[in-house]
């Protein structure tokens, strides 16, 4: 998860260097995921150690009760993935991509020959998930306003708020990957990585539009 957290910190950085001006979209996306995911690996480390790990003389002690705040400051993760990433990734499918009659990931191909083919395909059927369950919120709410006014049930902004901070990691990480295969270097540890991080976080996405769209057969080829 180490490399999907630096491919993250890559793009977020690529769209800097890109002179986006209002990044705030792929911001709040970087810092819930990143943020989730220390607490979930500082969790996991805490677990292994028994009960050293939850004494601050061990360095993961620590660690686990440092990785807490991160979801806090600098904006709880549910504020942003309810006010800052939901509404504004809807906002942007039906000015920028919807009405345009594209679909979210237009365009991002990945090589038939790539040996992340297979994840790219993943990605894509994860990527129409997030716009189907987006649509379905519209239809329940009245779409970007309704999110903006708070009309939207919080609990349904946070999900699938979080639901696009997963494809947005996700989408890092096979890119880097796919960059470093294009450059021709050595990336076979990287695409094994890349195929871990795209099999899970794929089925996240799932599991989370199932909570939104229960009654919805969602399936992904990974």
């Amino acid at each position: 998860y180490t490399y999907a957290l630096e491919s993250v910190v890559y793009a977020l950085s690529g769209v800097f260097d890109g002179g986006e001006k209002d990044p705030g979209l792929e911001a709040a996306a970087a810092k819930v995921w990143s943020s989730q995911v220390l607490n979930d690996l500082a969790a996991k480390g805490v677990q292994l150690h028994g009960g050293y790990g939850y004494t601050l003389e061990f360095a993961v002690g620590r660690i686990f009760t440092d990785a807490r705040v991160m979801t806090i400051f600098e904006g709880a993760t549910d504020i942003l993935v309810s006010l800052v990433i939901a509404p504004l990734t809807l906002r942007y499918l039906e000015n920028e991509v919807w009405k345009k009659g594209w679909s979210i990931l237009q365009g991002w191909r990945v090589p038939a020959e790539s040996p992340l083919a297979n994840e790219a395909d993943a990605v894509k059927a994860a990527a129409a998930t997030v716009e189907q369950v987006g649509r379905e919120l519209i239809k329940r709410y009245g779409g970007g306003k309704a999110m903006k006014t708070g009309t939207i049930a919080q609990s349904d902004a946070v999900t699938w708020g979080q639901m696009v901070a997963e494809l947005y990691a996700t989408l890092a990480t096979v890119n880097r990957t796919q960059h470093r295969l294009d450059a021709g270097l050595e990336s076979s540890h990287q695409v094994e990585m890349t195929r871990v991080i795209v099999t899970e976080r794929v089925r996240r996405i799932e599991q989370l539009a199932e909570e939104l769209v229960p009654e919805r057969d969602i399936r992904y080829a990974t």
